[in-house]
Formats: structure tokens, sequence, C-alpha cells
């Protein structure tokens, strides 16, 4: 029989239960998957859930097993419930009261939900949307305001209750009141000009950043903005100046404003600065006058936030460039505003740079690194200045093109040419750049190898170092590299350390004649040689053990970036001895902060158990800088074998100013396991702050006990908003057992009072722990 028939006479003369299974109608489609969510399988529930969130509107006759389906234990569940609800739009309106009760019993995700899908549902004059707003609970008074910033059909109801959020005694209720107004736009305008009066700091900010957003704001509103562009916090002067951009405002004031804000001691204002020059368009031109003024003044600050600003505008700054490079001159290192400015205007200002390039009295290794920032569109321009009868210009080309990694390739033939100019300087510049360029043929590999006994040592120096790095055979660079350890000048010697680095010696025995080379090394005359050559001989791991000695005695050296290059190739060794670990603790004696850092990293990585060496690293962890003290908490943890001597350290580290090193603390206590549980009431206090509190979870899932002095904190977290502090109270309370009778009474309330059927269960649990 054809299979069209087969199929044909399936479906007429199939039993008409099968059918109507087939193809149900969405009304007991509906009836089933509403009973689906009471069921006991979990996936059978969620799967009901996740179906009827995709009915929509045609759900609404599951809206009470909806409703019931948001006290399920299972969070996908409750979140689809939740989402179900809202598609179902108004006609969903009595589920209100139940995710409103929601705001306070969730997590934050949970609570955002929950919010939204009363915005859906709902309105303004809800009676427990506006009970919720009138809420003990700080954090209910946020969820109710967060609904209504979501009901911009119904603003003017929502308006009053987020105007009075705006004086709430609870920042958060204060913030979130803002960003609903905010996030009701035009319609909440006057709402926002009136809170822009707050004394709280972030909600004139949240509320400038809201009307920035703004196609127009009103005369009395623009007036308020520029009042807060002197405002005494940061953040605010930065939102107002934004908002005050694109205003109606009078494009000279708007460009004072600008101008005054690029020289604001704060980073964000001057950032600010950046958005604003973009709002103004075209108009920015107008401002590039202002800002090379402030490139003429004398407070360092102010020339690089006007360089900040000027880059941001690209090209529009060129009127800039000369006062710009002026301005290079003057920058302290480390510093790069005014190099991005110049590398921001593109291939037109090359030429420029390159010129101003060849004055003595120009900073020419900085215009370089402009230069070679600008790009591929800088490429042609520096290769035509290569063919320039002027000598000067072709080396400023040479050393633009060093800093680009890796070389373009059409360079490198026009380099190659330069390595027989006259001038040693440009040799030496074309050297270096072909160093970079990672392949060159024979022809130029063999000019590279003559250059190394070349009479000028620069020449020398950057010739061994680019040999090093473009030759593929180690053992053809080895003779370069040793010949060069013997050179009279120590930035030859030194590019012979550094071209150790850069050979890839992939035999043991060029590891090995490549340590040894580089130990001679370590007692050079010059210091830049003996910390290149400690700092290379860390990257040969293992290989270098025999280089211990030596590095040891440099532990004692005079100059402390030798020592700190000391200390880091020890640790990367990776040998653990009692002699090297005193060797390294010798060494958080010295006066210099990134000595005893190093000092401390490496203990940690390579240090021996001592309580002896641990005794030298606890006062570091009450040091100013927050890195030796995140350092010194973690070597605590791992020199001091006595944990009734590193707990206590550990505990008050937990109070520490620094994030990282309270972080570091839990970790610590939390590897020491049930050693570490006389923490567990300090660290049960961190949970009040929100960036501790994975660290705190961390910490006492680890440590997994706790001791009777934790009960009074324990049985306060048993009513806690908190969800995971709740959980982690009652959990502990468990394990403490006997001990924890004092909290039997408030578990017993709790547990009578739960609504959830895991809460009761967990209740009843801790209750027979401590009474068994």
């Amino acid at each position: 029989m054809p299979t069209f028939f087969c199929c044909l006479f399936a479906i007429c003369f199939a039993p008409a239960s099968l059918v109507a299974q087939d193809d149900p109608s969405t009304e007991d489609r509906v009836a089933q998957l509403a009973a689906d969510l009471s069921n006991v399988d979990l996936k059978t529930r969620r799967d009901a859930a996740y179906e009827l969130v995709k009915l929509g509107h045609e759900a609404l006759p599951a809206l009470d097993a909806l409703i019931t389906g948001l006290d399920d234990r299972d969070e996908q569940v409750w979140m689809q419930s939740a989402m179900a609800i809202a598609r179902i739009g108004p006609d969903a309106a009595r589920a209100a009261e139940a995710l409103v009760e929601d705001f306070s019993q969730r997590d934050q995700q949970q609570r955002y939900r929950a919010a939204w899908a009363v915005s859906r549902i709902t309105t303004a004059g809800n009676d427990s949307l506006i009970q919720a707003t009138q809420s003990d609970s700080s954090q209910v008074r946020v969820c109710a305001l967060d609904a209504l910033g979501w009901m911009a059909e119904d603003a003017s109801d929502s308006l009053p209750l987020l105007a009075n959020g705006l004086t709430d005694p609870d920042e958060r209720v204060r913030r979130q009141a803002a960003e609903s107004l905010v996030r009701l736009g035009d319609a909440a305008v006057d709402a926002m000009t009136q809170g822009l009066q707050s004394e709280d700091d972030d909600v004139r900010a949240t509320l400038a950043q809201g009307l920035a957003r703004l196609d127009e704001i009103t005369p009395s509103t623009r007036d308020r903005l520029i009042e807060l562009t002197s405002d005494e916090s940061p953040s605010v002067r930065a939102a107002a100046l934004i908002a005050l951009a694109s205003s109606d405002l009078d494009l000279a004031k708007r460009i004072d404003l600008i101008s005054a804000a690029a020289v604001d001691d704060d980073h964000a204002v001057r950032s600010a600065v950046v958005l604003a020059l973009r709002k103004l368009g075209d108009d920015a031109d107008d401002a590039v006058a202002s800002l090379i003024a402030l490139l003429n003044s004398d407070d360092e600050t102010h020339r690089a936030s006007a360089a900040f600003a000027l880059g941001s505008m690209g090209q529009r700054a060129m009127p800039a460039t000369d006062a710009l490079i002026a301005a290079l001159d003057r920058q302290s290192e480390g510093k790069t505003e005014i190099v991005e400015a110049l590398s921001r205007m593109g291939g037109p200002v090359v030429l420029k740079l390159l010129r101003a390039s060849t004055d003595p009295d120009q900073p020419s290794g900085r215009l370089a690194i402009a230069i070679s920032r600008i790009g591929p569109t800088a490429v042609p321009h520096l290769i035509n200045a290569l063919q320039e009868p002027d000598e000067t210009l072709r080396v400023s080309a040479a050393r633009a093109l060093a800093e680009m990694e890796p070389v373009p390739r059409t360079a490198i033939e026009p380099l190659a040419k330069c390595l027989h100019a006259e001038h040693p300087s440009l040799r030496a510049a074309a050297a270096r750049a072909l160093g970079m360029a990672g392949r060159l043929d024979d022809a130029q590999r063999e000019t590279l190898a003559q250059l190394t006994s070349d009479p000028d040592s620069d020449v020398r120096g950057q010739a061994v170092l680019a040999i090093a790095r473009v030759t593929s055979d180690a053992k053809a660079v080895m003779p370069f590299l040793s010949a060069a350890l013997t050179d009279n000048e120590p930035a030859v010697r030194e590019n012979a350390v550094k071209g150790f680095a850069e050979a890839d010696f992939g035999s043991d025995e060029l590891k090995t004649q490549s340590v040894q080379l580089l130990m001679t090394a370590l007692d050079d005359q010059d210091a830049d040689v003996r910390r290149y050559a400690a700092m290379t001989l860390g990257g040969f791991g293992k290989s270098a053990e025999p280089a211990l000695p030596p590095l040891q005695r440099l532990l004692d050296d005079d100059d402390m970036s030798v020592v700190a290059a000391s200390i880091s190739s020890i640790a990367s060794m990776d040998v653990q001895s009692p002699e090297i670990t005193s060797a390294l603790a010798g060494c958080l004696t010295r006066s210099n902060a990134d000595v005893v850092q190093q000092s401390l990293q490496a203990l940690l990585a390579v240090g021996v158990p001592s309580p002896e060496i641990a005794r030298l690293v606890e006062p570091w962890i009450t040091d100013e800088s927050e890195a030796i003290r995140s350092a010194a908490v973690q070597c605590i943890a791992r020199l001091q074998p006595d944990a009734s001597t590193s707990v206590p350290v550990l505990i008050a580290a937990l109070s520490d100013k620094s994030k990282e090193v309270r972080h570091g603390a839990a970790r610590a206590l939390g590897e020491l396991h049930e050693q570490a549980k006389a923490a567990v009431p300090v660290l049960f206090t961190m949970f009040d702050n929100e960036e501790d509190e994975d660290a705190v979870r961390g910490a006492l899932r680890a440590i997994d006990a706790a001791g009777p002095d934790a009960v009074p904190v324990l049985v306060k977290g048993l009513e806690s908003e908190n969800r995971r502090m709740r959980y982690y109270a009652i959990f502990l309370l468990g394990k403490i057992g006997p001990e924890a009778k004092e909290a039997l009474p408030v578990l017993k309330r709790l547990r009578d009072e739960a609504d959830s059927t895991r809460y009761k269960e967990s209740y009843q649990k801790t209750i027979d722990s401590i009474e068994n």
C-alpha cells in the first residue's frame, strides 16, 4: 500500500482519543498545563510554566495555578510563572498582591522580575502596590518604585509616589525613585527638575543623566543644570555638563562650560567633556581655541586634560597640532594623553610630526610613538620619508616604523637599504626596526650580522638584538650573543642579555649554555645588565636552577631593581627550601615597596611553612599599600602552620578597607576549613556588604562549621531579608547542635510562620539537630 494511503488510513481509523490528544483545544491544553504546574515532577512543572508563557493572554484560565506557581521552590518555575502572568496583562491584575509579596521574599533578580510583572498587569493605583511604597522594608519600597517606573502609560498617577521616594530615608529607595523617573522620560521632566534640588548626590546625578536623554528641556531645568556644573559631586557635574551640551543654551556659554570642565580635578568630569564635545557636532570646532589655550598652561593636569579632549575630536583638532607638539616636550614620563591626541589626527599630520622629530629640542622618541599609533595610514608617508635626502628625517621615519609591531612588510626593503647608511643613528634605527619585522631574507640577516661588529656601540647593540629576534636557528645566534656579553659598552651587553630572552633555545644543551653565559652577566658592573640577566634567567624556569646561588647573592645588591628582579627569578624556578625561604624573608627588611611586594609574592609561591617566617610577614598586613597587605594575608595562610595563630590574624584582615584584602582573608580562612570556625561571627556580619557576599558564602561553605560564639549573630540572621543569609544561619545553627538551644524559640516561630514547605523542612531539620 502506498505510503500516502497508509498515513491516511491511520488518521481516519485511529481511536478518537488519540486524535483528540494530538490536537487538543486551547482550553483543554491550558487546563492540562495548569494541572501540570502542581505536578511533583520538577521537569513537568518547568515545561508547563514555559508553555504558559508562550500562550500569552490565552493562559488566563490558568491564572490561579500561576499564582500558586509563585510559591514554587524552584526558581525557574517561579520565574516562568511570573512571566506568564505578565504576558496575560491587565486581566491578571488580581495576581499583583502575590507578586508584591515576592518583593521581600526573593533574590535581586527575582525581585526585579516581580516588579516588572506587576507593572504589566496593574496600575499605580493598585492598593497592594501603594502599600508597598509605604512598607517598613526598604527593599519592598525599592521594588514598588521600580514597578512604577515601568508604567509609562499611567505616569500621572506614578509621579507623586516617585517624588515622595526621592526623599526616602534609605539611599537605595531614593536612587530607585530617581531611576524610575528617568525611565518615564518626558512625562516626568517636571518631577526630575524638582528632584535636582535633592541633597543626595546620586539622585541629582541620576536625574541629570536622565535629562540629558531628552530632546528638549525647559528654561528652568536648564538654569538648574548650569548651577549643577559647579556641584560638589563630580558625577553631578559630569551629568549636568552632558545634559547642557545639546541644549539650546548659547553656544559660547556651552563652550565655556566645557572648557572649564576639561580641567576639572575629577576624571569622570573630564571624560564627560568628550561626550559633550560629541554632542556639539560641528559646533565643537569652536572649542579648539579654548583647549589650545589650556595646552599652554603651567599645570600639567590642565595640559593633559586639554589633550584628552582634543584627542576625542580627531582631525577636527588639527589646528592644535603645533600646540600639542610643544606640550609633548613638557609631558611627564608615563603620561600618554598628548601622544594619543596626536595619533588620532591620522595620516595628514605624519609629515609634520616627522619634521618636528628632526628638531633636537623636540622629544623624538615620543613623536615616533605618536606616529606609529596612527597605524596603517601612516606607513606610506614613512616609507617615502625613508627615501628622503634628509638623513635626520629618515632616522625619524625608521624609529616610527620600529614602534609598529610588527613592522609592515612593505617597509622591510627600504629599511634594509638604510643598514648601509653612513649615519650611525640611521643604521641603528633601521636595525632596531628590522628586529621587529619577524622574517628577513638571508642577505638582510647577513647585513645585520656584520653590524654586530660596527664601530658604533648603538648600532652593535641594536644589531645583536635584531639577530636574536629574526633568526630561527638559536644555535647560530649563540656566538653573536656570547661575543656581545663581553662588549665594552653596557648598552650592548644589555641587549645581548635581552637577546637570550628573544631566541628560542629548545634543546637542553643550548639552555644549559645560555644559563652559564647569563650567570656571568649577574656579576656585571652595570646594574641594568644585572637586572636583565636576572629577569631573563627567570624565563628559563627550572633549567636555570644552577643560577640560584648567584641570584641569592644578588638579594644583597645595592640596586633595588636588581633585587626585585632576582626575587622574581628565584620564585619562577619553583624550588622550595628553608634556605631560599629564609633568603626571601630577609628582603622584607628592605625599605623598597616593590622589593617587599616581590618578596611576599615569592614566599607565597615557594615559601616553606615556618612560624618564624610568618611572624616576619605579620607587620606587613597593616601596610599602607593594598597590594602588600593582600600578599601578606595570603602569605600568613601559607607560611603559618599553626591555625590557632593564623586565624586571629586573618579575622582581623576581614575588616580591611580593601575588598581584595578582605576577600583574600576570607579565601584563606576557607582553606583552613573547620579550624577557622572562630571566623564565622565576623564573616556573617559581612553579608551586609553586597560586594563581600560571594566571598563570604565561599568561606562559610568551606569552613562548614561554627562554634557557640556564633549563635547570637546567626539568630539575628534568621530574620534577615537576605535569603542567602537566612539559609546559612539555618544551616550553621544545625551544625552547632545542642549548644545552639537559645535559637530554638526563633526557629520554631519561623517554622510555623513559613509558607514555603522547603523552609519549614529546613527549620525543622535544624531544630532536630539542636534538640537531639
